[in-house]
């Protein structure tokens, strides 16, 4: 029988494939809630998304000011909205549009906020459970129990306007756990 070297460097171990799997499933997570937020975000073009911070920052300053003495120069960006909105308007009547598109907004930001940091703690308890899993059988039930609370909070926030790629979220990143 001939002699043959074994590169053991390049074996597979039983670790290893238990590392694969928690990877792959923590990919399918991820995958998951990203289809879900892209879902949520898709009616807003790239360039409204981009200011959404900006225009929360202002939407609270905004708030936080006496509507009769708001300089409508410290919020740029939401008069420049309502202007496009609305159209022409005086200082008292554009002070009040303001005012109603920085409440829409904070609401929004709100509304954002605790989804993203529900998706988090999703996020954060599956993977603790995939470190923790012992076997592909365990490994398996902790994906099907983040990729369901992902399902289960895109639905509950995709309204109407949402309500075709609601139907696809969960699928998107399911997936099954095989070697």
């Amino acid at each position: 029988m001939p002699n043959v070297a074994v590169d053991q460097s390049k074996l597979v171990t039983a670790e290893d494939k238990a590392a694969m799997l928690r990877d792959g499933a923590k990919a399918s997570i991820v995958a998951a809630i990203d289809a879900a937020t892209t879902a949520l975000l898709a009616p807003y073009p790239r360039a409204e998304r981009m200011s959404f911070d900006a225009k929360a920052a202002e939407a609270q300053a905004a708030l936080a000011t006496d509507p009769e003495a708001m300089e409508l120069a410290t919020v740029p960006l939401l008069t420049v909205e309502c202007a496009a909105e609305h159209g022409g308007a005086n200082t008292s009547t554009r002070r009040g549009q303001v005012v109603a598109k920085a409440i829409a907004v904070n609401a929004k930001a709100a509304a954002w906020g605790a989804l993203a940091a529900g998706f988090s703690g999703v996020r954060q308890r599956a993977f603790a459970a995939l470190d923790a899993a012992e076997g592909r059988d365990d490994v398996q039930a902790a994906l099907d129990t983040a990729l369901a609370e992902v399902e289960r909070m895109a639905e509950g926030q995709s309204g109407a306007a949402y309500s075709s790629e609601a139907t696809t979220i969960g699928c998107a990143g399911r997936s099954a756990v095989t070697m």
